[in-house]
């Protein structure tokens, strides 16, 4: 399996997961290598404003 073929069906998967709700949040290694606190904070940030108590 070539490089390009996972990349093709890694983006039909998350489509497919994103049609039932699943979100996807993506980060960069350096920057979660440089500043895993900041997206931390990030995360949490989101989950407060997108997520429902409950």
């Amino acid at each position: 399996v070539s490089h390009n073929d996972k990349v093709e069906y890694d983006k039909f998967r998350q489509g497919k997961l994103e049609k039932l709700g699943v979100r996807f949040i993506r980060f960069r290694d350096e920057d979660v290598k440089k500043n895993m606190q900041g997206c931390i904070d990030y995360l949490k940030d989101w989950i407060e404003e997108n997520i429902p108590p409950g």
